[in-house]
């Protein structure tokens, strides 16, 4: 509904542009035609004119910016993962993984209030700076109508001034004095009209003139006010505006505050807040039930217990994935860093106060800056969704390692009920053959190593130190922390070359060589990636200040 009406708007505002476009563009024609008019008037509507496009430019791209929500991330699958228990990664991951979640949701609720808290306010007081622009620009309008009465009545005058002469009457005759002549009627009425004409040219100088000393109060104080007042005053509350959330974000692993924003992030589905229906099916991590229940071998049960955490985990792993692709589908589709300077620029172009020029200047990133941190956002999600199939073939691995013990297992338990049943039977006919018990002892043996080795597996997974190469601290959170900390950065977009050099920012831990100070860390990461794998992550500071 909401976005209904803002395309409505949007169209009704590129109508009203247009109509007022083809109006100005009637009027310089006539213009044209007159060609006397007073030239500081005709100067300052243009300064009107390029100051009323350089608004509307501007205003349009943050009304733009400030609807767009679709380049924001949220994984719940993540916290839904942290629930599940056991968790694959061991007694450290479903914290780091739930306040990952927490993290990036925070990130995407914080962006998507920023611009339509800030943006749209900016761009709301953008749209208030038109209407004394436009009463400036009509305020010369009406003095050029004035102008051009004028001159049809100065026009009308001329011509009623100059009428056509009368017949020449007869001469005297000699010595005779020449009869006066009496005003013929046509004459009297041209005298009245002529008259009557230049009454109306002087009514309309005095108009012209009214209509000048008007349009020049009007359009100097509104292209003053527009100037030195409300662009200086909206362009000041929305960097003040920006600047707030840009803070938040710095600061969103160092307040006090941050352990409860995080352990207020409940998600009930894997899919919540996610617009589209993402679905995950792998037959690979299937398995059959009658599998495991006729296996009845000492470690049954806990082989079991692994399969279905290593099923949950590939689950919530390739959910998050999807949701990591799409995110960087919409990464950075709007403007880029040189057309929002383009804009600033422009503006400040058309404002001649000195202290609103310098503000305007200073909004912008520097250019290439956005590139810089696109680049590092998409270098991230191609990083994490690389290590996620990583992970995943992890899993599968060791999903068929489970697989294998379970059939060893079924084979086994058969195995060994049939010894049982021909001891009871006591059949000599039937006897335990030497290959029987050869058969139950070799079985029994593979699955004590299949299980061995699979129980190494799956502690290494959940190894907290992430010294192990397949380490879940290792695999998977050390690229997720890499990735937190480039949308981090991706949020520098937002903030000017100025503004970026005041903040410092708090990233997620990271070990060696991007390793954070310890007092910027929150007490639950310094445990789970305090030995993390560094994955290499464009625009990661190697401090907590940003440069």
């Amino acid at each position: 509904m909401g976005c209904c009406a803002s395309t409505g708007q949007a169209a009704g505002e590129v109508v009203d542009q247009k109509y007022q476009e083809h109006k100005e563009e009637q009027i310089a024609k006539r213009v044209k035609k007159l060609g006397t008019l007073d030239e500081e008037a005709l100067n300052l509507k243009a300064k009107l004119r390029s100051l009323d496009g350089a608004v509307d430019r501007l205003g349009a791209m943050h009304r733009t910016m400030s609807g767009v929500k679709n380049d924001t991330l949220h994984l719940p699958s993540l916290h839904i993962w942290s629930q599940h228990t056991p968790c694959i990664g061991g007694p450290t991951a479903p914290k780091a993984l739930h306040n990952a979640a927490a993290h990036i949701n925070e990130l995407s609720t914080l962006l998507v209030e920023l611009r339509t808290l800030v943006f749209k306010q900016y761009a709301q007081d953008l749209l208030d700076c038109k209407a004394p622009i436009r009463a400036g620009i009509d305020a010369i309008n009406s003095y050029i109508e004035a102008e051009e009465a004028l001159s049809q009545k100065m026009a009308k005058l001329e011509k009623a001034g100059h009428p056509p002469s009368a017949a020449p009457a007869p001469a005297p005759a000699e010595g005779e004095a020449p009869a006066e002549e009496a005003p013929s009627s046509a004459d009297t009425a041209a005298a009245d009209k002529v008259s009557k004409l230049q009454a109306d040219v002087d009514a309309a100088a005095k108009d012209a003139a009214t209509a000048k000393e008007n349009a020049m109060r009007i359009a100097g104080e509104s292209h003053t006010k527009v100037s030195t007042e409300q662009l200086k005053s909206a362009t000041e509350k929305m960097m003040e505006g920006r600047l707030k959330y840009v803070n938040l974000v710095a600061k969103l692993l160092s307040e006090p505050s941050t352990e409860r924003i995080f352990d207020n992030y409940r998600p009930t589905s894997s899919l919540s807040g996610i617009s589209d229906g993402l679905t995950v099916a792998s037959k690979a991590f299937d398995f059959k039930v009658d599998l495991f229940q006729k296996d009845s071998t000492a470690h049954s049960a806990e082989v079991t217990t692994f399969m279905e955490t290593i099923k949950q985990a590939d689950l919530e792993a390739e959910l998050a994935k999807k949701q990591v692709v799409n995110f960087t589908k919409n990464l950075a589709t709007i403007f880029t860093s040189d057309q929002l300077q383009e804009a600033f620029t422009q503006l400040a172009e058309t404002v001649e106060d000195d202290a609103t020029k310098t503000l305007l200047a200073e909004v912008p990133p520097a250019p290439g800056q956005q590139a810089e941190f696109v680049s590092a956002a998409n270098a991230a999600c191609t990083d994490f969704q690389l290590c996620i199939e990583n992970f995943r073939a992890i899993l599968l691995a060791r999903m068929n390692d489970a697989k294998a013990y379970h059939e060893t297992g079924k084979k086994l338990s058969s195995a060994k009920n049939n010894l049982a049943k021909k001891e009871k039977a006591a059949d000599p006919k039937k006897p335990i053959t030497n290959a029987e018990r050869v058969e139950c002892e070799t079985l029994e043996k593979s699955a004590d190593h299949m299980f061995t080795e699979l129980k190494g597996h799956m502690d290494e997974l959940a190894d907290p130190s992430g010294l192990k190469p397949n380490s879940f601290i290792r695999t998977f959170i050390g690229p997720m922390l890499a990735f937190e900390i480039a949308l981090m950065d991706y949020w520098k977009i937002l903030v000017s070359a100025e503004e970026v050099r005041h903040i410092k920012f708090h990233y997620p831990s990271m070990p060696e060589p991007v390793a954070m100070p310890a007092a910027t860390m929150m007490p639950d990461m310094q445990v789970a990636a305090a030995a993390a794998i560094p994955v290499p992550a464009p625009g990661a500071p190697a401090a907590a200040t940003a440069t």
